[in-house]
């Protein structure tokens, strides 16, 4: 009769696929917030507030842009500060025991910088497209400082001929999501 402690235990085969299933979920919500957050909904969004506050151009730290260029500028401010640790941060990846607690750090940055754009509709109109644009560049780099962390637990999740199968799972569950975010 197995002790209750065996019971309790998860075999090393129930705690990898459990690990990989994981693995996988955080791509399918990560694809939610780049289909979702990234692509279609919030630029669609910030376009018009930032129309409605500006006209069709607006001063954004002491350029005239339109607001298609002040996205792209969020965007590429997001990215570029996450660009420029990575190099740091990866080499703390892979070098220490700090995956998932650096993982779920820029995860609930990311999280929350989207949880607090609900509070948009509470502020001055003229503000509103400026909050957006802090928020998504703090939810984007909490996205692609996580991708980081992601990454390095890839090697984790099993032996190195299932890489590409756990990767490729992963991807497709990410695929799925993003896929079916964009169905009316």
């Amino acid at each position: 009769m197995p002790s209750s402690e065996e019971n309790i235990t998860l075999s090393a085969e129930e705690a990898k696929k459990k690990s990989i299933f994981g693995y996988c979920m955080y791509d399918w919500g990560k694809s939610a917030f780049e289909t979702s957050v990234t692509v279609a909904i919030l630029p669609a969004w910030f376009a018009y507030l930032f129309l409605e506050a500006n006209g069709l151009t607006g001063t954004v730290i002491g350029v005239e842009m339109s607001s298609d260029a002040a996205w792209s500028l969020a965007v590429a401010i997001g990215t570029w500060m996450v660009a420029m640790v990575s190099p740091s941060i990866g080499v703390i990846a892979d070098r220490k025991r700090i995956k998932m607690k650096a993982l779920k750090l820029m995860t609930w940055l990311g999280a929350s910088a989207v949880f607090m754009l609900a509070l948009t509709p509470f502020f001055d109109d003229s503000f509103q497209w400026v909050w957006i644009f802090v928020m998504f560049m703090l939810a984007n780099i909490g996205l692609n400082g996580a991708g980081v962390f992601y990454n390095a637990l890839l090697p984790h999740q099993g032996e190195d001929h299932e890489m590409d199968s756990i990767s490729n799972k992963a991807y497709a569950y990410g695929y799925l999501c993003g896929g079916t975010l964009g169905i009316d």
